[in-house]
């Protein structure tokens, strides 16, 4: 992790495990994504009823969020907590003495 990515990672995480997965991975990708394929699907096939579309492709498309935003948690709370932040780290080659 760079320095830039320990300190947002450091901010998300005071947050919470089940915030960050309920609004980045439920509410933002969700909507984000079941906006985008309604709108496609909507133009590539036009239909009466374009909102109870949009909520099955959100409730779809949020669950499938939560499940990538579980796994991006684990994995970067794993990467959190196995490095100490970036500037104090030691290179111990570099600080030897030839």
């Amino acid at each position: 992790m760079t320095l830039k990515q320990w300190v947002l990672w450091e901010k998300l995480r005071k947050s919470g495990k089940r915030k960050f997965i309920l609004l980045y991975g439920g509410v933002i990708a969700g909507f984000t994504v079941a906006l985008l394929v309604t709108l496609i699907i909507q133009y590539i096939e036009p239909e009466k009823y374009l909102g109870i579309r949009l909520m099955i492709y959100f409730i779809i498309f949020s669950l499938i969020g939560m499940i990538i935003a579980n796994f991006t948690w684990n994995i970067s709370e794993t990467k959190f907590l196995s490095e100490n932040p970036p500037e104090h780290r030691r290179r111990h080659h570099s600080n030897r003495k030839k």
